[in-house]
C-alpha cells in the first residue's frame, strides 16, 4: 500500500538513572502515497519516524539516599540545614506557602468543575503515599489524585527515587497550588514519544483543561511533518478549551549533550516548548533565598543545578503576536549575542517562576529539586485556578493562552532584568575528576527590560493574571513592580547529587529526613558523604 518495506528494528530506550529498556518496532526507510491523496494527507503514523529519546524538564537523574541522619561539623562547610518534617522549617527552598506568598495566591483552592492532567513517560511512576504526606506537611487538605490513564500509580513508587522523581515533584506541586481541582496523573508507553499522544488526546471524549508536559528533546531529533502535525492537535486541543504547559529546559540555550563535551556547543532549542500553541516555561530563582535575593535566571553560574532553557526555534516560524517584543529584544542585543540562532524562528520562554529547590516528598523522604519542570506545573496550576472560576461562572477554559499572555503582559508580568546568560548548562558528574559540574559556551542569550530569550515575559504577579483571566479585568495600569518582600530565613543554595541520563535531567539534592544546601566549592563533601 505504501509502496516499501517494513523492517523490525531493535533499539535501546533510556530510562530515569541510566537504566536501558530493549525494545523492537516496525518501521520502514521511506513510503509513498497516491498522487491524488497528496492534498489530503499529512501524514502517516508509525512509518518512517523513530522514538526520540524524550528529556525531562527538571528531570531526572539518579537519586542517592544518605543513610545518615546528620552531618559531621567537618563536613558542614558551605552546607545549611534546609527542610526537616520535624520542625518545617524550609529555609533557602521552594515550598507551596512561598509560592502562593511570593506570586500573591490569596486562595489556593479551586473546583473540581475545571481540570488538570500531568503527562508522564518513560517509566516514571507516583506514589499516592508520598501526595498524602506532601499535603499533609503542608497543611494542604488531602486529596487524591482523581483519574489515571495508563497506570504507574502506586505508594512503593520511590523505592528507588529515579523512578518518581518526576512524577511526584509534578502532581505534588499542580495539586499543591491548584488544590481541589480533578487531576488526572496519564502515563504514555506508546512508541512515540509525543505525536500520538496529543492525537489520543484530542480524540478522547473529555479532554482535560490544562495538561503540564515536563519533557522534550532537541528540535533537531524532530522533522518538520512532525512537528507540524503536533501543531495540528494542538490547535484543535486549544480549541476545546485545553492549555498545553511545556518546561522550557534545564541547559540553558543548549543540548543536554553539551553536559561536559564543549565540542557539543551550540543552540539547540527544544521540542515541543518551541510549539507556538504551548506555553513555554523558564525558571527563576532568588525569593527562596536566606536572606532573599530579587527573581533573577535560574542557572548553574548563579548557584542552581539546572539553567533554565530558551532561545530561536529552527522548525517554527515566528508568530506575529510575538514579534513587536522579541525585535525589541534584538535590536537592543543581538551584537552581544553568538551568531547561529534562527532569529526569525518562534521564540521562548514565554513566562517563568520558580526553578530552584524544591521540597518534594519522595518515599517519606525530603528532597530538593530544580528545574523547568518544577516551575511547569506550578504554572498549570496558576492556569487551574484561572479555570475553576471560569468554569463555576458559566465560561469556558482559557485554552490556547499564548498571544493572550503577550497582549497582556503589561497588566500581569514581572520583568526579570538580571541574571546574566543562559550559556551554561545543568550538573553533571564528571566520572574523570570525580566531581560535579557544568559547561558553559558561547551560545546564549542574556537577560534583560522586556521580553527575553531566557525568562520570556518575566514572572507572574498571579491576582493581575487572575484579575485579568478569570475576571476579564485588566488593570488600566502595569501593576508595581515585585518588591522581593515576601521571604523565608536561613537556608543557601542548593545540595546536589546527579547522574547521567538522556534528558533535561532532575537534580536533587538528598538527606534522610533532611535538606542541605551548598556552594559549588562544598560539593565534593556532600558527595562523599552520600557515599558513605
Amino acid at each position: 500500500m505504501f509502496a516499501t518495506e517494513f523492517y523490525e528494528f531493535e533499539y535501546k530506550e533510556v530510562l530515569h538513572g541510566g537504566k536501558e529498556k530493549k525494545s523492537s518496532l516496525i518501521r520502514a526507510a521511506s513510503y509513498g502515497l497516491p498522487k491524488e491523496l497528496d492534498d489530503h494527507v499529512e501524514y502517516v503514523f508509525n512509518t518512517v519516524h523513530f522514538p526520540v529519546p524524550n528529556s525531562i524538564g527538571t528531570a531526572s537523574q539518579r537519586y542517592q539516599r544518605n543513610t545518615k541522619t546528620h552531618v559531621g561539623t567537618d563536613l558542614m562547610d558551605g552546607l545549611y540545614e534546609c527542610p526537616t518534617f520535624s520542625t518545617r522549617q524550609y529555609n533557602g527552598c521552594v515550598t507551596p506557602g512561598l509560592i502562593a506568598s511570593y506570586y500573591g495566591i490569596s486562595n489556593n483552592v479551586g473546583s473540581m468543575a475545571a481540570t488538570q492532567a500531568l503527562y508522564e513517560t518513560i517509566g516514571q511512576s507516583t506514589s499516592p503515599s508520598d501526595l498524602t504526606a506532601f499535603q499533609q506537611n503542608f497543611t494542604i487538605t488531602p486529596q487524591p489524585i482523581t483519574n489515571v490513564i495508563g497506570g504507574h500509580v502506586y505508594d512503593n513508587a520511590c523505592d528507588n527515587p529515579d523512578d518518581c522523581g518526576e512524577a511526584n515533584l509534578d502532581v505534588q506541586y499542580i495539586m499543591g497550588v491548584a488544590q481541589n481541582v480533578s487531576t488526572t496523573y496519564y502515563y504514555w508507553n506508546g512508541e512515540d514519544f509525543m505525536l500520538d499522544w496529543i492525537t489520543t488526546v484530542v480524540n478522547s471524549p473529555n479532554p482535560d483543561d490544562v495538561y503540564s508536559i515536563s519533557y522534550g528533546g532537541d528540535e533537531t531529533d524532530f522533522t518538520l511533518s512532525y512537528a507540524n502535525q503536533f501543531n495540528t492537535e494542538a490547535i484543535k486541543l486549544g480549541a476545546m478549551g485545553g492549555t498545553l504547559v511545556v518546561a522550557a529546559g534545564d541547559d540553558g540555550a543548549l543540548s543536554t549533550s553539551a553536559r561536559g563535551d564543549p565540542s557539543k556547543c551550540g543552540y539547540a532549542p527544544s521540542f515541543p516548548a518551541t510549539s507556538p500553541y504551548v506555553v513555554a516555561v523558564g525558571a527563576t530563582q532568588g525569593p527562596e533565598a536566606n536572606p532573599p535575593t530579587k527573581e533573577i535566571l535560574c542557572s548553574t553560574p548563579n548557584g542552581a543545578i539546572i539553567t533554565g532553557g530558551g532561545g530561536f526555534s529552527t522548525l517554527y516560524p515566528q508568530p506575529t503576536w510575538q514579534s513587536t517584543v522579541v525585535d525589541q529584544y534584538l535590536s537592543k542585543h543581538s551584537k552581544s549575542i553568538a551568531t547561529g540562532y534562527n532569529s526569525d524562528g518562534r521564540a521562548y520562554p514565554d513566562v517563568s517562576l520558580f526553578g530552584h529547590n524544591y521540597v518534594v516528598v519522595m518515599a517519606n523522604t525530603l528532597y530538593q529539586v530544580d528545574g523547568t519542570s518544577a516551575s511547569t506545573p506550578v504554572f498549570g496550576g496558576f492556569i487551574s485556578l484561572v479555570n475553576s472560576y471560569r468554569k463555576t461562572h458559566g465560561m469556558s477554559s482559557l485554552g490556547w493562552l499564548t498571544p493572550s499572555l503577550y497582549g497582556n503582559s503589561s497588566s500581569f508580568a514581572w520583568d526579570i532584568t538580571s541574571g546574566g546568560v543562559n550559556d551554561c548548562t545543568a550538573y553533571y558528574y564528571d566520572t574523570t575528576t570525580q566531581s560535579y559540574d557544568y559547561t558553559c559556551c558561547s551560545q546564549g542569550f542574556p537577560t534583560a527590560t522586556g521580553w527575553d530569550a531566557a525568562t520570556g515575559l518575566g514572572s507572574v504577579n498571579f491576582q493581575a493574571f487572575y484579575n485579568g483571566f478569570a475576571l476579564n479585568s485588566w488593570p488600566s495600569v502595569e501593576p508595581s513592580s515585585n518588591s522581593n518582600s515576601n521571604s523565608l530565613s536561613g537556608g543557601a543554595i542548593a545540595g546536589i547529587v546527579i547522574g547521567t541520563v538522556v534528558g533535561l535531567g532532575l537534580l536533587v539534592g538528598v538527606s534522610i529526613f533532611l535538606f542541605y544546601t551548598c556552594s559549588k566549592t562544598a560539593m565534593s563533601s556532600q558527595v562523599e558523604l552520600n557515599k558513605a
